[in-house]
């Protein structure tokens, strides 16, 4: 079951979560648990639409830590690791953002009737 809206905005509307660091492995970290979480709620988000909102405020936070793990790419632009945390981001809000198209457009089409 997902969240309700005020649980899920407290827990997903800012990429940050109390004492969540700024370090590049720190926010690796939190993409991790928020894809992680994307992941359980995907099978539901089809037909449910609470847990369709869930995967769409799960990939604005996803999207979010991309923004601030590619921000310090950017700052260290001959640190390999660095430049691989941005692309695995980058792929990671792409994805994510996939999934909640996937389920809005699940969702109208069981509105309209189709299958």
């Amino acid at each position: 079951m997902a969240p309700t809206s005020a649980e899920s905005d407290e827990q997903v509307s800012e990429p940050r979560e109390p004492h969540e660091g700024e370090t590049a492995p720190e926010l690796a970290e939190r993409l991790r648990r928020l894809r992680t979480q994307q992941g359980e709620y995907l099978p539901a988000s089809a037909k449910d639409p609470d847990a369709c909102e869930y995967v769409c405020s799960l990939a604005t936070s996803i999207c979010g830590v991309k923004e601030k793990l590619c921000r310090l790419a950017d700052e260290r632009p001959a640190d390999e690791t660095y430049q691989q945390y941005c692309r695995e981001a980058k792929l990671a809000c792409k994805n994510a953002q996939d999934n909640c198209i996937g389920c809005v457009e699940a969702l109208e089409g069981r509105a309209s009737g189709s299958p």
